[in-house]
């Protein structure tokens, strides 16, 4: 799937996103074509991240604010990247309330279920940092009304 690589790129800053392309040789052993979820060190720090795939052969890697933060990276620097594959589960537990009123409504769970990974991940974490019960269920009723409207 992806050999680990290392390299050294400039991050670009594209809209409100910070990003490093990843070069032609490193994209060039990557052999498949979706995103690939990958884990290294950027400037020696460890990060998580994954590799999206752009027009042609070109792929990129989103710097997101924690990875900015702890390497202290900046858009219009270069660094030093090492990455290989990440065969981990990025999946979150799914809260107990939410399963179940997902189990309560097939089509929903469902639809649910065929989301990305980071789809569910944000829905799951939208739900679970609310601070009060009530906000909690609105949340989740929300949460299957989106699975239904994705259901159309």
């Amino acid at each position: 799937m992806i050999k680990p690589i290392r390299f050294n790129a400039r991050i670009y800053k594209e809209g409100i996103n910070y990003l490093v392309e990843i070069p032609k040789q490193a994209s060039g052993i990557i052999t498949v074509k979706r995103y690939i979820p990958v884990k290294g060190l950027l400037n020696g720090h460890k990060i998580i991240a994954t590799l999206v795939p752009r027009k042609g052969t070109k792929y990129v890697m989103f710097i997101n604010q924690e990875i900015r933060k702890a390497t202290g990276a900046k858009a219009g620097e270069i660094v030093n990247i090492a990455l290989e594959y990440d065969p981990e589960s990025r999946e979150l537990p799914v809260p107990v309330d939410l399963e179940d009123a997902l189990n309560h409504n097939p089509e929903a769970l469902r639809v649910f279920n065929k989301f990305s990974t980071s789809h569910r991940r944000e829905i799951i974490a939208w739900i679970t940092e609310a601070k009060k019960t009530e906000t909690r269920e609105k949340r989740i009723t929300k949460a299957i009304t989106h699975c239904m409207e994705r259901a159309k």
